[in-house]
Parts: structure tokens; C-alpha cells; sequence
């Protein structure tokens, strides 16, 4: 009995050093534990900031996009309009360069006119004179 007390006292030794030895292995585990839900925290943290950075740039190009937007529509209107100007100035001047146009293309043709009953040399002019 006595060699059973012994075997069993050894064994129960042995359970208590392997325990030892495992708790030791289970407080590592769990210390890797930690510090990979530490790194995993971080990783979501630098995530979410991503996010939120992105979110923010998100907004800024959409502002940029409406204001750009805005500006094209602006510049669009502009020029229509200062089409439009130049189409109605075109109109109002047309006709009346075109009647200088016309008008001074008659005071050609009535200067060609008075020339031809002019005389076209000094000689000629002399005779018509005496």
C-alpha cells in the first residue's frame, strides 16, 4: 500500500508539474492573445480613421464636384449669352454697313460718271477752257 501511496503521491507530482507547465503554456497563449487583439484593435482604429478619412474626401470632391458644376453652367451661360449679343450686334450693323457699303459703291460709280465729262489730259483741259 505503502508503494501505492508513493506511486499515486508521484503521479499526482507529475500531474501538478505538467499542469504547472501547461498553466504556464495557457498564460503564454493567452499573453498572445492580448497582444494580437492589441494589433487587431489598432488595425480597426487605423480603419476606421481610413474610413472617415475617405468619407471626408468623399464630401470635399462632391463640394468641388457641384461647385464645378455651378462654374461650367455659369460659363456656359455666359457665353450663350455673349453669343446672343454678338448675333443681335451683327444684325444691328449689318444693314447699315451695308448701306455705307452700297452708298459709297454709288459715290464711286458718280465720281467715275463726273470723271468721264472731264477732261482726261492738261491739253484737253486747256482747249475746253479757251
Amino acid at each position: 500500500m505503502l508503494t501505492l501511496i508513493r506511486k499515486t503521491s508521484s503521479l499526482i507530482e507529475e500531474t501538478k508539474d505538467n499542469l504547472k507547465e501547461q498553466s504556464e503554456e495557457l498564460k503564454e497563449t493567452f499573453d498572445k492573445i492580448d497582444e494580437a487583439v492589441e494589433k487587431i484593435d489598432i488595425f480597426v482604429h487605423t480603419i476606421n480613421s481610413s474610413v472617415d478619412e475617405f468619407k471626408s474626401m468623399q464630401s470635399t470632391i462632391s463640394n468641388i464636384v457641384v461647385k464645378a458644376d455651378k462654374t461650367a453652367t455659369n460659363v456656359l451661360t455666359s457665353i450663350n449669352n455673349f453669343s446672343e449679343l454678338i448675333d443681335n450686334s451683327y444684325h444691328k450693323i449689318e444693314k447699315p454697313v451695308t448701306e455705307t457699303v452700297d452708298l459709297i459703291g454709288n459715290i464711286g460709280t458718280y465720281i467715275q460718271k463726273i470723271k468721264a465729262f472731264l477732261p482726261s489730259n492738261k491739253k484737253e483741259k486747256d482747249r475746253n477752257l479757251n
